[in-house]
């Protein structure tokens, strides 16, 4: 039986996303990754990269070619840290004042 390892982190980010708002906006951010229990540490680490990456910054500029939806965010997520931490299986990305998440998992 494997065990799961989730970290948890929020970040702030503004964006330009004309299914939210044409004009540069910005939100805060939640973002869960979990993966095998043996990996925490490597998912920690890639986690806490990313949102040094990611914070106070406009995601067009930091991650550009990605969609900033919690959807694309999580899909850049998964695919950029796969390698890192192969059992990585779920992200997830939520925008703290909407009532919905996002994620991406592995099948």
């Amino acid at each position: 039986m494997n065990s799961y390892f989730t970290v948890r982190r929020r970040f702030e980010a503004g964006c330009i996303d004309l299914a939210c708002s044409p004009k540069q906006h910005g939100h805060l951010y939640n973002i869960e990754a979990t993966a095998e229990a043996h990996e925490a540490g490597m998912l920690r680490s890639s986690l806490d990269a990313f949102v040094r990456e990611v914070d106070l910054r406009m995601l067009s500029e930091q991650l550009p070619g990605v969609n900033p939806t919690p959807m694309g965010i999580s899909r850049f997520f998964m695919e950029r840290t796969k390698m890192a931490v192969p059992s990585l299986c779920r992200v997830e990305v939520d925008i703290s004042n909407v009532d919905e998440s996002w994620y991406a998992a592995e099948e």
